[in-house]
């Protein structure tokens, strides 16, 4: 942060804001004033309840998300008191109704919301970022290779290799508490998690191992945290212009100061495309479509650099902090700790050195049930699945909803609603074995969100999931450390959802 705003960023703002006569204002105003109420109480989604401060400015919705973090919380609240669909602002609308959620989704795949552009890092459109469904149909087209079950299965030991690291750097701090005498050691899980993702997806993507967990510091990890800060900023404050004007040139302003992923990553492919040497990871996949035929299937430079950073951001804090959130389950729960390892001690006796094989941990049932449970009560998507209509709609058969709304997809609120799910606020794997009396209601889960624009890394995911966790819980004991449990009361979504003091510790010992 800086300790006052720059003159020539004053001085720009009054140049792109103060611009109109009173006149112009006063009838702008005017013409706003009649059109929120006309929306609120005459238009056709005055039906759908919703707190009136909210459907008539965007601010609540600005206030929850940018200082606090705590719009998700904003969204539930609204839910518990209204039901299932709910005005959240004079421009959105929540949802969580499954039936609603899988129309707006899968049956009528309407495109992505407008706010995604704010994702779209340097103008460029990806994969992630893009709201035309032509664009994301090509390109998905184009790198699904990379993320094909095949392909996936000849980057496991490059995961398993940082796995290795992870484990190594536990059993460091074991040996050096023993040496103290402070046994049992405390380590950060919460961020030696996200160190590791990170190392794993620079192993994989661009064969480039950062060496987080190692202790290494390098500028790129932080440089996209801080882009995807941004992005978050500029998407809470599209509705409001002049706010959204102010928050455009701070962060040019900030980014002026930053490490240059472009010109990083662009070096990467340069060089490897002077070598002349074959990778097996997935910038291989990418600069190889600049052979396509056809030219919409060619990725240029900066198309690969745009496309990498989104797999470091979605494969790397998503998926670290679903573990994270596993392992405090796992310490609250004591009994689910012991089922899980009890499974992993029958695959892999202890008394038999083996490595770990993906093949093995995907048919465990009890360990697929945690990470299905603890993705139903911590989904990264905590604050929605957001979706525009392109024309005037009509939603579960009775609500009119008009061109150009947004309807956020309210994945939390629909994953515990007790009309699905009984004793939805418990952490029960068991729900997700096969005769389970209380059965999972599967059409009321998205984890990787459904239809064309689910998550292409879900495989990738569950297999960086399995390896780390069932590695951990088969090699360590675990034990709470209590500041870390109180931490657990403040959780936070900006982008992902997390702990705010972006920590959790626990104690650990060789089994």
């Amino acid at each position: 942060m800086v300790d006052r705003l720059p003159e020539g960023f004053i001085r720009t703002f009054l140049e792109e804001n103060v611009k109109y006569s009173p006149a112009v204002i006063a009838v702008a105003t005017g013409y706003f004033v009649a059109s929120r109420l006309y929306r609120v109480y005459l238009g056709p989604t005055s039906v759908i309840p919703g707190n009136f401060i909210d459907n008539f400015f965007n601010l609540p919705l600005i206030y929850y998300n940018l200082p606090l973090g705590k719009r998700y919380k904003n969204f539930i609240d609204l839910h518990q008191k209204y039901g299932p669909v709910v005005r959240v602002s004079s421009q959105a609308i929540s949802v969580a109704d499954k039936h609603m959620i899988k129309q707006i989704l899968h049956d009528d795949d309407l495109p992505k919301g407008r706010n995604y552009k704010a994702f779209q890092f340097e103008g460029h459109q990806t994969l992630f970022s893009t709201i035309d469904k032509d664009f994301h149909k090509t390109r998905r087209r184009v790198v699904s290779p990379a993320f094909s079950v095949k392909y996936l299965s000849a980057l496991e030991m490059y995961m398993s290799a940082e796995v290795d690291v992870l484990n190594d750097h536990i059993r460091s701090a074991i040996k050096s508490a023993k040496q103290l005498g402070t046994e049992p050691a405390e380590v950060d899980m919460w961020q030696l998690l996200q160190r590791t993702a990170l190392d794993v997806i620079g192993t994989t993507a661009f064969d480039q191992s950062f060496e987080m967990v190692k202790g290494g510091q390098h500028p790129l990890p932080k440089a996209i945290s801080d882009d995807l800060s941004m992005s978050a900023l500029r998407a809470s404050t599209a509705g409001l212009p002049i706010i959204s004007n102010i928050i455009d040139l701070y962060l040019k302003y900030q980014k002026s100061k930053q490490f240059d992923i472009s010109k990083f990553m662009i070096k990467i492919i340069e060089e490897r495309l002077k070598s002349g040497k074959r990778k097996n990871d997935i910038l291989q996949i990418l600069i190889d479509t600049q052979k396509a035929e056809l030219k919409n299937d060619r990725l240029d430079n900066q198309d690969i650099v745009q496309e990498n950073i989104l797999f470091l951001i979605a494969g790397s804090e998503t998926t670290s902090n679903t573990i994270g959130f596993a392992i405090t389950h796992l310490i609250e729960y004591p009994e689910v700790l012991r089922l899980l390892r009890e499974e992993l001690d029958d695959l892999y006796p202890r008394d038999v050195k083996a490595d770990m094989k993906h093949e093995d941990l995907k048919n465990l049932p009890y360990l697929n049930a945690v990470l299905n449970e603890t993705m139903r009560l911590k989904p990264v998507a905590m604050g929605g699945l957001v979706r525009e209509t392109p024309s005037n709609y009509l939603l579960g058969g009775k609500y009119h909803i008009p061109k150009n709304m947004l309807l956020s997809c309210a994945i939390y609120s629909c994953q515990v609603n007790p009309e699905y799910w009984p004793e939805p606020m418990a952490f029960k794997p068991e729900r997700w074995l096969e005769d389970s009396d209380i059965p999972a209601d599967k059409d009321a889960f998205f984890p990787f969100s459904v239809g064309s624009r689910n998550c292409i890394g879900k495989n990738f995911a569950w297999m960086e999931m399995r390896l780390i966790l069932a590695s951990f819980v088969y090699n360590f004991d675990i034990a709470p450390v209590p500041e870390s449990i109180e931490g657990l009361n403040d959780l936070r979504q900006f982008v992902t959802y997390t702990i705010a003091s972006n920590s959790y510790k626990v104690k650990v010992s060789e089994r």
